[in-house]
Order: structure tokens, then sequence, then C-alpha cells
């Protein structure tokens, strides 16, 4: 009896021993966590904030990101490879979807020391970005700059990677600009006059205040269009007035090409004397049909 007794506590210390084992080796298994994972190509920072960049349709992240120093406006070196490529997707991005602009908000605190010419480091440090862009192909009219206000950092780095936001959307001011510009070239559209048998002309500050219209609407407008006819009057170029009407169509053209539009987006014909707008039995009558008007698609 007392060898059974024995053997029954033995077997009982055994389970509570086991038990408490355990309970003191297993319990806490669900605290133990796997270290993070960092893919080729990544820094592990953790004051890092990744660059990002939306517009509505797509979204492009880099872990790396602009840098500045505190008190600091201009762009930490180098700029690297990985984040130089997600910049130029940005930019492919902005440039096909115009009139969209991207504004860039500089940050900056109260207790920094502004050493630039501006009269804060945001839009110091703002436009230290919009330079970067355009020297990487950004127009500089999609860009906007502002500048924020921040709390100071409570971590004490010096290095700072959260000194600008990014943001896009869709200059209406631009748009309502645009359809002004085009109604009014509907409403009085650009005209040029030749002198007789020319197919040059010296235009007067109004035609190159149209052109200049007319080239920044089509600039800036992805659909926009033109076509510029050429007319003759009835006695200058009997055999071939086409011919005179063409060559006025592309004088119009090359000059409308100075203010940068795309070739693509002009087209020509000539009527030669076949429309006239005034008798052709007149001086004045023929001067007013010696000309190129540009019609808007």
């Amino acid at each position: 009896m007392r060898k059974k007794t024995t053997y029954l506590f033995g077997v009982l210390a055994s389970l509570i021993i086991g038990s408490f084992l355990h309970f003191s080796l297993c319990a806490h298994t669900d605290e133990i966590t796997k270290p993070a994972v960092i893919t080729k190509g990544q820094k592990q920072d953790n004051n890092s904030i990744p660059f990002m960049f939306g517009d509505g349709y797509t979204v492009i992240q880099s872990n790396d990101n602009f840098r500045f120093m505190t008190s600091g406006h201009a762009l930490m070196q180098p700029i690297s490879d990985n984040l130089l490529s997600y910049v130029n997707q940005m930019i492919l991005r902005l440039r096909e979807r115009k009139p969209q602009t991207l504004t860039i908000t500089g940050l900056y605190r109260e207790d920094e020391d502004n050493l630039s010419n501006f009269d804060n480091l945001g839009d110091a440090r703002a436009n230290e970005i919009k330079n970067f862009l355009v020297n990487q192909g950004l127009p500089k009219d999609q860009i906007v700059i502002s500048n924020k206000k921040i709390e100071k950092r409570q971590d004490g780095k010096d290095v700072l990677t959260s000194y600008y936001t990014l943001k896009v959307e869709a200059s209406n001011k631009l748009l309502l600009k645009l359809e002004e510009v085009k109604s009014k070239i509907i409403e009085d559209p650009v005209l040029i006059n030749f002198e007789a048998k020319m197919p040059n002309a010296i235009l007067n500050p109004d035609q190159k205040n149209k052109l200049k219209s007319l080239a920044m609407l089509l600039n800036k407008s992805k659909d926009a269009q033109c076509m510029i006819v050429g007319h003759t009057d009835s006695i200058e170029h009997k055999r071939h007035p086409r011919l005179l009407g063409k060559s006025r169509a592309e004088f119009t053209k090359r000059t409308l090409m100075k203010y940068k539009v795309n070739p693509k987006k002009i087209k020509i014909t000539s009527h030669g004397s076949s429309k006239p707008i005034a008798m052709n039995k007149t001086d004045e009558g023929r001067a007013l049909n010696r000309r190129t008007v540009v019609i808007i698609n």
C-alpha cells in the first residue's frame, strides 16, 4: 500500500512539473515576430517616408525620396537611380494628361534658419524640386508651388524626407482659359492679308497676339488642331492661283511653328481665288481677298 501511494505521488508530481514547464516555455509563443524582410534595393530606415504620386488613375511609389537637411533648401545628393526612375514615370503621366497640374507644397518649421532668397524654406524647397522636375522634362507651366508650416520634429533627426507634398489636380482655370481662347478664335478667326503676288506677309501686333493665343491653345489642348486656308485675288496668279494660296498657308504654318506648335496639329489647304469675301473689281476688294484664315477643328 505504501509503495502504491508513493508511486501515485510520483505520477502526480510529474504531471504538475510537466504542465508548469509547458506553460512557461510555450505560453508566449504569439509574441515572437519575424524580422522585417527588405527586398533588393530597399534601405531599412525607420524615419524614411516613401515617394508617392497618384493622379486618380495610377499610383507610383518608391521607398527612396527627395531629402533635405534641417534649415537647408538644397536637395541632398545623390538622387538614387530608383527614385529617378519613378520620377520619370510620374513626368510621363503628367505630360500625357495635360492640363493636369502638379502642386508641390514645401514644408518648413518656424525654428529653422532660412538662408534662401525666398520668404520661407517651404517655398525654397518646393522651388528646388520644381527645378529638378523641369530639368527632367516636366513643363514648368504644369507645376505650382506653395508652402506650409509644420510642427517641430520630436525625433531630433537632421535628415528630413517629408519636407514636401505632391498633389495632382486638373487645372480648371486653364481649361476655362482654353475654352475662352477657342471661342474668340471661332468668333474672330486669325486672318493675315498679303500684298499682290507675295507668298509672305509682315504681321501687325494684333495678328501676332492672335497667333500666340492660337499657339497656346494648340500646345495646351491635347485634341486641338487647326486648318490654314490660303486664298488669292482673281488676277494676281490666273494660271495657278491655288499654288500661291498654298504658299501663303505654308507661310502661316511656319509662323505658327515658331511658337513650338507640333506641325502635326496644323493642316493646310488652298482655295485659290474661288472663295472671295469681297469684289475683285477694286484694289480694296482684291486686298481683302489675298489672305489666309485659320480654322479651329
